[in-house]
Parts: structure tokens; C-alpha cells; sequence
């Protein structure tokens, strides 16, 4: 049987191949006929998903069934792995079983399949006072420039507004990936530099963790991850702390 980390990979890794593959049949297609236009790139960020996952939107629409869900969690395989023994259960039980939770994390998820689960009802007449948000990472790669993955993430901020009023957004900066020379790195902070100008000191919130994972040389700290991004326990018990202060005074703010 897989072990955690191990299904985390081969899941990500597979969905990111099929992409590159498409990418390089597209490029291959565009080469030999030139009225052959190339995939978007910039739409396979900002353009919902026709039908995401459907058996995890399915479980969505199930659980949105609870109109008061106080906290939702929004994001891809590191939200899904709040739920899992070998990644943050326990710190979720501990942090977050005193709301009334809702996990929307789905492995391999980008910003357009969160953009499709919205636009497939999954936020329908719910009323949370905090959602987090977590998104962005398995955008990255194939020539997606990094302000069109920021642009996917501030619309699914807008189309959550728009949704749900009443609620405020904390949204994440996306995590650090892989060792501190790898090219994702400068990419993120890129990304994260575009979306921390989302935060309005009010209804909309943006929190960078990453540091807190990484030494003096931006290295990942011993046993915080498995893979250079996804977190083991000790990283999702980080992750809670660092968050806890800003999610108090949001859950704790007077209705909007």
C-alpha cells in the first residue's frame, strides 16, 4: 500500500505531466500547422474547470448541505492533508474541531478547478466568518507567467465575495517548493508578492507562512515536509500557530 507521501507525488506528478504533455503536443501541432493556435495559459488560470473532481465536488455539495459552517478551508493536496494522520489531523483536532470545519482541499487542484467547484455551487448559501484559502501551486510550470496565477487567485477571491458577502477571506501565501536554488522558488514569491496586494486590513487577509518553514539558507527545516512542499505534522502544527492570531481576530470580528 502507498504511504502518504508517496500517493501525494505520483497524483501531483501524474496531473502535472498529462499538462506538460499538452502543452508540448500543443507546441508540436502549432509548429507544423500555424493556423493551429497554442493552449491559453493565461485561461487555464483564470477559466473554471468544467466539472473538477467530481467525486470530491460531489462530497463538496454534500457537506455545503450544512449552512453553518463557521470555518472552510479551500485549497489543494496540503488543505486535503488537514484531514489526514500522516499529515495535519491532529493539529486540526486541536485548532480547529472548535468551529464548525469544512475541509475543500482537493489533491492536485489549481486555481481554475477551484473556480470550477464555485461556479458548480459548492459556496451556495454559506455563510462562513473565515475562509482560508490555499491555492496556486500546481499552476506553476509549462510558461505560466506568474502575475496570470495570481490573477486566478484573485478571482476566486472575488467570486468567493460574491458568493458570500458576509465573509471574510484569509488567503495564504503559496508555500516555498522544493530546495532553495529550485526555479519555483523566485516564482513563488513572485506570485505571493502580486496576491499580498489582495489585503485590505478588513475583509480580505493574506498570510505568508512559508518562512517559518525555511533556515538561514532557505532550506526547508528538518522534518517540516516530506517532499520539499507537502508538510508532516510538525509543519501543519507551524502552519496553525503562525495562523492562529489572525484567524482569532477574523473569526472574532463583527459580522459584515
Amino acid at each position: 500500500m502507498l504511504k502518504f507521501d508517496t500517493a501525494f507525488s505520483i497524483w501531483c506528478s501524474m496531473k502535472h505531466f498529462v499538462f506538460m504533455f499538452v502543452m508540448a503536443s500543443c507546441a508540436l501541432a502549432f509548429a507544423a500547422d500555424p493556423t493551429t493556435q497554442p493552449v491559453d495559459l493565461k485561461a487555464w488560470c483564470v477559466t473554471p474547470t468544467n466539472n473538477p473532481n467530481p467525486q470530491r465536488h460531489a462530497e463538496f455539495l454534500e457537506r455545503a448541505k450544512d449552512k453553518k459552517i463557521e470555518l472552510l478551508f479551500m485549497g489543494d493536496s496540503i488543505t486535503w492533508a488537514w484531514q489526514n494522520a500522516e499529515g495535519g489531523l491532529k493539529t486540526w483536532e486541536k485548532f480547529y474541531l472548535k468551529y464548525n470545519v469544512a475541509n475543500f482541499g482537493v489533491p492536485g487542484e489549481t486555481t481554475a478547478d477551484t473556480l470550477g467547484h464555485i461556479e458548480g455551487g459548492v459556496l451556495d448559501g454559506l455563510k462562513p466568518k473565515v475562509v482560508v484559502l490555499l491555492i496556486g501551486t500546481n499552476n506553476l510550470g509549462g510558461g505560466v507567467h506568474s502575475d496570470w496565477i495570481a490573477a486566478g487567485i484573485e478571482k476566486i477571491v472575488n467570486a468567493a465575495k460574491e458568493k458570500m458577502p458576509g465573509s471574510r477571506m484569509l488567503v495564504v501565501g503559496i508555500f516555498p517548493r522544493g530546495k532553495a536554488d529550485n526555479e519555483f522558488r523566485w516564482r513563488i514569491d513572485q506570485v505571493n508578492g502580486f496576491v499580498s496586494k489582495l489585503d485590505d486590513s478588513d475583509r480580505i487577509r493574506y498570510l505568508n507562512v512559508g518562512p517559518k518553514f525555511l533556515d538561514d539558507r532557505k532550506e526547508y527545516k528538518d522534518g517540516l515536509t516530506r517532499d520539499h512542499l507537502h508538510l508532516t505534522p510538525e509543519g501543519y502544527e507551524i502552519w496553525a500557530v503562525e495562523m492562529q492570531p489572525l484567524l482569532d481576530e477574523m473569526m472574532n470580528a463583527p459580522p459584515k
